[in-house]
């Protein structure tokens, strides 16, 4: 039923993936409220700009809620961005907030692509 949350997903996953809680037709608010989201709120942003800080991406998700911390997937020889990192913020609220308003939106240039993190 759609107030309760499925163990698992095929994969393994105990979260259902994005396009799964997308077909069961709840807003983020309500997908939190169920046991959607990680209790963490860790978010997976993708088509990050490679010239991009960390302070200007905490500046730019706080615009959504108060982010406790920032992980910027570098590589290790030259320091550059992958183009990904994931994004933790402080509470569900924030989280769910982050994704329905920066998702698609677009920042220094590129769209985000702006996710929950699958554990």
């Amino acid at each position: 039923s759609l107030g309760q949350a499925p163990n698992a997903n095929p994969k393994g996953n105990l979260w259902p993936s994005c396009s799964a809680r997308a077909k069961l037709g709840l807003s983020l608010r309500a997908q939190a409220h169920r046991g959607f989201l990680p209790p963490m709120a860790i978010l997976y942003v993708g088509n990050l700009p490679f010239k991009v800080t960390d302070e200007a991406l905490t500046e730019h998700f706080a615009t959504a809620g108060e982010v406790a911390e920032v992980h910027h997937v570098r590589q290790n020889e030259t320091d550059r961005s992958q183009g990904c990192g994931f994004i933790t913020m402080a509470n569900d609220t924030a989280a769910a907030k982050a994704v329905e308003t920066l998702n698609g939106q677009e920042f220094e240039g590129r769209e985000l692509s702006v996710c929950l993190a699958r554990p």
